[in-house]
C-alpha cells in the first residue's frame, strides 16, 4: 500500500498534522457532536491540538509562492473535554499580529467554525496565533483547519457552443 485516504461526504481528505510545539487532546467518550453546515467527521472533531507550553500561543503559518495568491481559511473548534467549574478556555485568533477573531470559547460537543469572509492576499507569510485571554485558565485548542487557494482560470473552461442544440 502506498496511500490510504479517508474521504468524508464532501470528498474532503483529513490528514493528521503534527508539530513539535503541539500536543493532542482527545475525548474518550462516544461523542454526538452538534454539527454546523460544514459537517465535519466526528473522528476529526473529537481530537484537538493545543500548545505543549500551556501559557504559549498556538501558532501555525504558511508562506505563499507569491504575494498575489489568494486564500480562504476555515478553522474548526470543539471543546473535547468537560471543563471543571474552575476551568475556562477562551482565546483570541490573530493573523500577522492583528485580531482576526475573538474572543472564542469553544462549546462542548458543538462545532464552531471561524473563517475568512474575504480572500487573504498580499502577505509573504500568514502567521496565525491562538492566544488565551487573561481570564482563561486553559490554553487554546483547534480541531481542524482547511486552507483553500483561489485559482483563477484565464479563459472559460468550456467552449461557448457547448450544451447548445
Amino acid at each position: 500500500m502506498v496511500y490510504r485516504y479517508n474521504y468524508d461526504v464532501y470528498d474532503r481528505i483529513w490528514v493528521p498534522h503534527g508539530f513539535n510545539q503541539w500536543t493532542q487532546l482527545s475525548s474518550t467518550l462516544n461523542l454526538d457532536i452538534f454539527q454546523n453546515d460544514y459537517k465535519l467527521p466526528e473522528v476529526v472533531m473529537s481530537t484537538a491540538a493545543t500548545p505543549i507550553n500551556a501559557s504559549a500561543p498556538f501558532q501555525f503559518y504558511w508562506d505563499p509562492d507569491n504575494v498575489n495568491e489568494k486564500f480562504y481559511i476555515y478553522m474548526h473548534f470543539n471543546e473535547v473535554k468537560i471543563l471543571a467549574e474552575n476551568e475556562t478556555r477562551t482565546f483570541n485568533i490573530f493573523m500577522n499580529g492583528k485580531l482576526f477573531y475573538g474572543p472564542l470559547t469553544p462549546g462542548y460537543l458543538t462545532t464552531n467554525t471561524i473563517y475568512a469572509k474575504s480572500a487573504l492576499t498580499g502577505a509573504t507569510r500568514y502567521l496565525f496565533s491562538l492566544a488565551k485571554t487573561g481570564t482563561s485558565t486553559l490554553p487554546p485548542i483547534i480541531n481542524a483547519m482547511e486552507i483553500y487557494k483561489v485559482i483563477d482560470f484565464p479563459q472559460s473552461e468550456t467552449e461557448q457552443d457547448d450544451g447548445m442544440l
